[in-house]
C-alpha cells in the first residue's frame, strides 16, 4: 500500500492511525513508484487551490498506475465525491466519518467487484473518532477534537468536518501513555478547532485548559505543543498557564486572517483588532522568547488598498514570528461568495508577496532575537546531502546541527550561535 496525504495536522493524524492499524493486519506500506496494490489518498478542501490540486493528483495517479485500486477519503471527498466517482481506478471513496471503516474494507477488497462509496452526511454526526501518528515522524500530532462550529463566512470546513465533537480526557490520556511507550518525546495537540475541545455528545464537559492541566500531571517525559488555536478561544487562564508550564512549550499559533476590523466582520471573525494586539502583546510580555504564528487571509471580497494597509501596518508593529499568508479562495455554498468587490488575482499575488516577505523578516529578527539563548530541540531523522539534521526548538526555532546519531530523536541544549537562510544554527 501506499498513502498519499493532503492538508493539515488532523489530516495526518488520520492517515498514520489509519496506516498503522493496515500494517498491524500484516499489509506493507510501499512508495508510489513501488507499484502499490492499493493507494490510499486522504484530501483536503481549505482552498479552492487544494480542490484542484487533490484531484489533479487522484487522476494522475489513476493514469501511472492502472492496476492499482485506488481509495480516497478526507474533505475534498466528503464535499465532492461526485467528482472523484467519475474517475477510472477509484475503487472506493469515504467521507470523513467513514474513512475508519476503510481498514474493513480493505481487508475484504479482493471479494469486492462494484466502486464502494460511503459518504455519510456529516453535518448530523457526534461520534469523535480518535486518531494519532506514530512510527513516521519524530513528533507525533494527537487529534483532540473534530469539526467547527464557527463558519466563518469563506470557510468550507463546517461542511467537510461537521459539528465540534472530542475525545474524553481519559481516552486522551491512554493515548499519551501508548505514545509514551513509543518513545515520543514531543505531541503537537490538534484538532479542527482546538480552542473549543470538550464538547462529548453534544454536552460541554470540560475544557481544554481541564486538559492542559491532565496532561501537565502526567508522569512522563513528553512535551507538549499546542497547534492552531482561535484569539478568542485563547483565555487568560490558558496563556498564564503555558507560561507557567513545565511541559507546554512557548509557542501559539493564533490565526488573524485580517488586520482590518471591517473585513474581520465580513468574515464573522470573532474578535476585533484590537483584542487580538492585546493578547499578543500580553503573552510576549509573560513570555519574551514565546513564538508567535498567525494566519492571513489576502484578497477577501471588500479589501481595498485601505484594508490591506491596515493589515500590513497591524501585522508590522505586533511581535508575531512568522505569517502563514493565503490568497482568498472563494469556496462553494460559503457566504463569502455574495459578496461584493473582489480583489483580482493579479492583486491578491501582490499582496501575498508583500506579507510573505514580512513574515521573512519577522523570522529572522526572531531567530536572531535568540543568539546566545539555550534552546531545547527535538531532532529529526532525515539528513540532508550535506550531511546536516534538523529539529525545532521548544519556541519553534529550526535549528541545523551536523549528524550525530546521539541526538536524533530526543530532546537536547543548543546554543544558538548564528542565523543562516532563516535556520538556526548552534551547538550542543
Amino acid at each position: 500500500m501506499a498513502f498519499v496525504t493532503f492538508g493539515c495536522k488532523v489530516n495526518y493524524s488520520e492517515t498514520s492511525f489509519i496506516k498503522n492499524q493496515l500494517l498491524s493486519e500484516g499489509f506493507n506500506e510501499v512508495k508510489l513508484d513501488g507499484e502499490p496494490d492499493v493507494i490510499f489518498v486522504n484530501t483536503c478542501t481549505v482552498t479552492n487551490n487544494a480542490d484542484i490540486e487533490c484531484l489533479r493528483t487522484i487522476k494522475s495517479i489513476a493514469d501511472k498506475y492502472p492496476e492499482s485500486d485506488i481509495i480516497v477519503t478526507g474533505c475534498y471527498a466528503q464535499i465532492r465525491y461526485n467528482d472523484i466517482k467519475k474517475i477510472k481506478g477509484v475503487k472506493a471513496i469515504f467521507g470523513n466519518q467513514d474513512k475508519f471503516q476503510i481498514v474493513d474494507y480493505i481487508k475484504s477488497l479482493g471479494n469486492r467487484k462494484e466502486q464502494c462509496i460511503e459518504v455519510s452526511d456529516i453535518r448530523s454526526c457526534c461520534q469523535f473518532n480518535s486518531a494519532m501518528s506514530y512510527n513516521d515522524r519524530t513528533r507525533s500530532f494527537l487529534k483532540i477534537q473534530d469539526g467547527c462550529d464557527f463558519w466563518c463566512s469563506y470557510c468550507a470546513i463546517p461542511m467537510a468536518r461537521g459539528k465540534s465533537r472530542s475525545d474524553t480526557i481519559e481516552h486522551i490520556v491512554d493515548n499519551v501513555d501508548f505514545l509514551n511507550k513509543k518513545g515520543i518525546k514531543e505531541i503537537v495537540i490538534t484538532g479542527v478547532n482546538v480552542g473549543d475541545y470538550g464538547i462529548i455528545n453534544n454536552k460541554r464537559e470540560c475544557t481544554l485548559y481541564d486538559l492542559l492541566v491532565t496532561l501537565e500531571a502526567l508522569n512522563n517525559d513528553i512535551r507538549y505543543r499546542i497547534s492552531s488555536i482561535e484569539l478568542n478561544l485563547l483565555t487568560d487562564q490558558i496563556v498564564e498557564f503555558i507560561n507557567k508550564s513545565k511541559r507546554f512549550v512557548k509557542h501559539f499559533h493564533i490565526p488573524l486572517q485580517s488586520g482590518s476590523d471591517k473585513i474581520l466582520k465580513l468574515m464573522r471573525r470573532r474578535y476585533t483588532t484590537d483584542e487580538y494586539k492585546d493578547k499578543v502583546l500580553k503573552i510576549k510580555k509573560l513570555m519574551p522568547m514565546c513564538c508567535i504564528g498567525a494566519d492571513v487571509i489576502v484578497g477577501f471580497p471588500g479589501e481595498d488598498a485601505d484594508s490591506f494597509k491596515e493589515t500590513n501596518e497591524l501585522l508590522k508593529s505586533l511581535p508575531v514570528s512568522y505569517l502563514h499568508v493565503f490568497p482568498y479562495s472563494e469556496r462553494d455554498n460559503t457566504l463569502a461568495t455574495h459578496l461584493d468587490n473582489k480583489v483580482d488575482k493579479k492583486e491578491k499575488d501582490k499582496r501575498v508577496k508583500i506579507l510573505r516577505d514580512l513574515s521573512d523578516v519577522k523570522k529572522k529578527c526572531f531567530y536572531e532575537n535568540n543568539i546566545g539563548n539555550v534552546v531545547e530541540v527535538l531532532f529529526e531523522r532525515q539528513v540532508d546531502d550535506n550531511g546536516y539534521i534538523y529539529g525545532y526548538s521548544d519556541n519553534y526555532i529550526r535549528v541545523r546541527h551536523e549528524y550525530n546519531t546521539n541526538i536524533i530523536d530526543d530532546i537536547v541544549p543548543i546554543k544558538i550561535s548564528r542565523v543562516d537562510n532563516l535556520i538556526a544554527c548552534g551547538e550542543l
